[in-house]
């Protein structure tokens, strides 16, 4: 796994490398003494594990990690436990509280591989648009698992701030995305968007007219509003 290192203290970040080096499989690229300079250097480059210090000049690394996408896992490394909670909500495979033990950092590997190899075996590929296929399932990350959902199981799907809750037939998943990342994983021909909050499988529909939409969820209907931008795209698809 390539890897890289954002500490600003010197001694610190020595010690880290000195940890990774005890793992052939780790692969350490780069060492930085702030997230401006790892954010530089990543650009156009992609790396699966980042070992990241909090307290960073200028910003946290609680704020970097939350620009860093989904490919990338994060190792907090920290002298202090209030961001425990912070990194958690980010998915992060571990927090490394300093001064930590050879044992300790071996357990946050080896969650860091078990983490790789789940991602592995699901197939990220997948995820492509332009590879999905009727039956394919989409990833989604929630609840710190991976979760495959196929779309054809998708009734509709709602956004929520920084946040979207997939309906299902049989369920709800709440996962951090957008409503225009997760409608660029799902195949046109099923899926549209009619409200800037909604994301519609249009074999779900039961009824509908100009302003609303009815959703068929197992033996219920859910009502949707259609926004006056997405509506004439919406109408003209039935027209086709």
């Amino acid at each position: 796994m390539d890897c890289i290192i954002i500490e600003d203290d010197r001694i610190a970040r020595r010690g880290l490398a000195l940890h990774v080096g005890q793992y052939p499989f780790l692969n350490l690229k780069a060492e930085f003494e702030s997230a401006a300079e790892a954010r530089e250097w990543l650009k156009g480059r992609q790396i699966d594990l980042v070992f990241l210090d909090i307290e960073l000049p200028e910003e946290t690394g609680i704020e970097f990690a939350s620009e860093l996408g989904e490919d990338a896992m994060v190792i907090f490394t920290t002298a202090f436990s209030d961001y425990a909670v912070d990194s958690y909500a980010l998915d992060a495979v571990d927090y490394l509280l300093k001064p930590f033990t050879t044992e300790r950092f071996k357990q946050a590997i080896g969650k860091a591989v078990k983490r790789k190899q789940t991602l592995d075996i699901l197939g990220q590929a997948h995820t492509g648009k332009e590879s999905l296929e009727e039956e394919d399932s989409i990833v989604i990350r929630a609840d710190r698992k991976n979760i495959p959902v196929r779309p054809s199981e998708i009734v509709y799907i709602e956004g929520i701030k920084d946040y979207v809750r997939i309906h299902t037939e049989n369920e709800r998943i709440i996962t951090r995305s957008t409503i225009k990342g997760l409608l660029s994983l799902l195949p046109d021909s099923k899926f549209g968007r009619i409200h800037k909050s909604y994301i519609i499988n249009r074999e779900k529909i039961s009824s509908f007219d100009s302003t609303n939409v009815d959703m068929k969820v197992n033996d219920s209907v859910v009502t949707l509003p259609i926004g006056e931008k997405y509506r004439d795209d919406f109408l003209s698809y039935w027209k086709n």
